[in-house]
């Protein structure tokens, strides 16, 4: 900055020097200096209104630039096909300061146990941590045309049996 202020300086003195010598001109070279300290000020308000605008997205948790969206969404779609996935369902990525906080959603053709599942998203935030060491990972698995076993899977009559026994309980241990 100090030395786009001397060059600015120098500058406008180098034009008023070449002015002197002509009448018709003489009379402007008492503008010359607030005309170059304006000149430099609006140079130099560039780079604050920057800052503040992308200080601002930060601040409002907004969405990454398009080509780091890409990139995150080309990242999972290759773990999705290396880990023999069915596909991604859904991703959210979010910009907080420097940080990128990634929920994503896999879908798995497979009924896998719980260890493989954790071996896979264990593997999955290795290889995003490695490529994006910014990354906040957050996996979610869900099976894709599976059918549910009966306690999820309840019926209306069910859950109103799972209700009143929970009341029945909470009466015997809680008396009103």
């Amino acid at each position: 900055m100090e030395g786009t202020v001397s060059l600015g300086v120098c500058t406008a003195f180098s034009i008023g020097w070449i002015m002197q010598p002509y009448p018709n001109w003489k009379e402007y070279t008492s503008y010359l200096d607030p005309l170059t300290c304006i000149a430099i000020a609006l140079l130099f308000i560039v780079s604050p209104f920057k800052i503040l605008r992308n200080s601002l997205s930060d601040l409002t948790d907004a969405c990454p630039p398009k080509e780091i969206m890409d990139r995150v969404s080309g990242l999972a779609k290759f773990c999705c096909e290396k880990h023999g996935l069915a596909a991604v369902e859904w991703l959210r990525l979010r910009k907080s300061g420097r940080r990128l906080y990634m929920d994503v959603r896999f879908e798995t053709q497979q009924d896998y146990n719980i260890k493989t599942i954790d071996k896979i998203r264990h593997d999955i935030k290795s290889d995003l941590k490695d490529k994006l060491p910014e990354l906040d990972v957050l996996l979610e698995f869900a099976v894709k045309n599976a059918a549910v076993s009966g306690t999820l899977n309840s019926s209306k009559t069910d859950c109103a049996k799972n209700t009143k026994a929970i009341e029945d309980a909470l009466k015997y241990t809680y008396p009103r």
